[in-house]
């Protein structure tokens, strides 16, 4: 096979090189589908993505499938078919191995649901490895966290969070019952950063509408939503104006806000906080600190900070070794001396600056550094209304709020639905959802 010879690089790279990309979220499918697409015609290189998943959904929405305000069904992407579409390679497997001296990874074998093995453990070979495995909930020791707390760091654990909420409902519309009687639904969200917040006004929004669907017996205020906060604020690092409008929102929703309120221990049914009594707890959520998946402290020596991020220099390339990238949530990057918080823009940002970087890289071009321009936040607050702080505009920093702030939330979607499907099919997909959200029952109820 012809080599050649890169900037950067102490060996060289096969012609054309394989690249090949772990983790398909919204910086590895960004990366794999933009790469992909400015490469195919001249073969400039080979782009292969890897997930333990068939199928993707856009991160932040995973508090509206626990919500069941969103169908996960009909908004996946299958990577298969993107795959073909957009000329890459899609591969099915979890990574649980890395030999960087033989520049291989190792990939677990694949089982269905009675345990069947479908597709055996396998090895890939690349010559540039890019890590985009996202980030999954940080426990932080605290006892019963791992054990009783339900997480929202992928669509499964979604789905799951889902079923308890409707089979606590199923379980209170059954009026021949005597729990019927009994029936109340305390739910505590532990966690008052974006992934709370937006939890805990999407539950108050979707939750009043089982009683349109045969849950009549279950008496007004037998459900309770707090949200728990150690510090002393919602959103913690926001704009002041963005933590009062939300402050304010959530209390209008008759949500029970605990400040200031430190978790100790978490038990089957029940929250045990510093300060006041026990919080009785039918569903326990947790939504605060995350980190990088443990996987990656045990890939063949590379330097990992202490949540497990991959350390990585200006261009993205993991300080240990110069054919290894990581991007996003797994990602130790520093800008102006501060770690970047785990956000979709960052990955986004990331995946689109690296894949300029790695077909400049592929034609032995000079590497650039990465910068990071923050665009603003936006939390959503229950189906019709947000907040949100738009940055670097001609007037400075604008705060939005209500309904126009989610206007602007609902278009950071779409804005990733452009990148993955262009223009055109971006306003199929919303013809689509329209009609959809019309027809269909307000709350998923399967």
């Amino acid at each position: 096979m012809a080599e050649t010879q890169v900037t950067g690089s102490s060996k060289p790279l096969s012609l054309p090189p394989s690249i090949v990309i772990v983790g398909g979220g919204a910086g590895g499918l960004v990366l794999a589908t933009r790469l992909a697409r400015k490469t195919y015609r001249d073969k400039l290189c080979r782009v292969t993505l890897v997930d333990d998943s068939l199928t993707h959904i856009w991160k932040p929405l995973l508090h509206e499938i626990a919500a069941g305000s969103l169908n996960s069904y009909e908004d996946e992407l299958n990577y298969y078919s993107h795959a073909h579409r957009n000329h890459y390679v899609f591969q099915l497997g979890k990574l649980v191995g890395l030999n960087r001296q033989s520049k291989q990874i190792s990939l677990a074998s694949v089982s269905d649901s009675y345990g069947e093995v479908l597709v055996p453990a396998r090895e890939l070979s690349y010559d540039i490895l890019i890590l985009s495995l996202g980030s999954v909930g940080n426990y932080f020791g605290i006892p019963g966290v791992k054990e009783y707390c339900s997480v929202l760091d992928s669509r499964s654990k979604a789905e799951h969070l889902h079923s308890k909420i409707l089979g606590a409902f199923m379980a209170g519309n059954t009026k021949d019952m005597a729990i019927n009687a009994e029936f109340e639904l305390n739910i505590n969200i532990i966690g008052a950063g974006p992934t709370g917040v937006e939890l805990a006004s999407e539950l108050n929004s979707t939750l009043p509408n089982f009683k349109e669907y045969g849950s009549d017996y279950i008496k007004s205020g037998s459900t309770k939503i707090t949200l728990i906060e150690a510090g002393p604020s919602v959103l913690p690092g926001q704009s002041e104006k963005m933590i009062l409008e939300a402050t304010t929102a959530i209390k209008k929703m008759n949500i029970d806000l605990l400040l200031n309120t430190r978790v100790t221990e978490v038990t089957k049914e029940s929250v045990i906080v510093d300060n006041r009594e026990p919080l009785n707890s039918s569903i326990t959520i947790w939504t605060t600190g995350v980190k990088a998946p443990d996987v990656l402290r045990r890939l063949d020596g590379l330097e990992t900070n202490r949540n497990d991020q991959v350390v990585v220099n200006s261009t993205l390339q993991s300080v240990t070794d110069e054919h290894i990238y990581a991007i996003g949530d797994c990602a130790e990057f520093l800008s102006n001396g501060k770690r970047l918080a785990p956000r979709a823009q960052v990955a986004q940002q990331q995946a689109v600056f690296l894949a300029q970087s790695l077909i400049n890289r592929c034609k032995d071009s000079a590497s650039t550094d990465f910068h990071f321009d923050d665009k603003g936040t936006f939390v959503s607050l229950g189906n019709k209304n947000s907040v949100g702080t738009l940055l670097g505009t001609m007037f400075g920093s604008l705060n939005f709020h209500g309904f126009a702030a989610k206007i602007a939330y609902v278009l950071l979607y779409r804005q990733h639905q452009v990148e993955l499907f262009g223009v055109y099919k971006t306003s199929i997909l919303i013809f689509k959802d329209t009609l959809t959200r019309a027809l269909g029952p307000k709350v998923k109820l399967h």
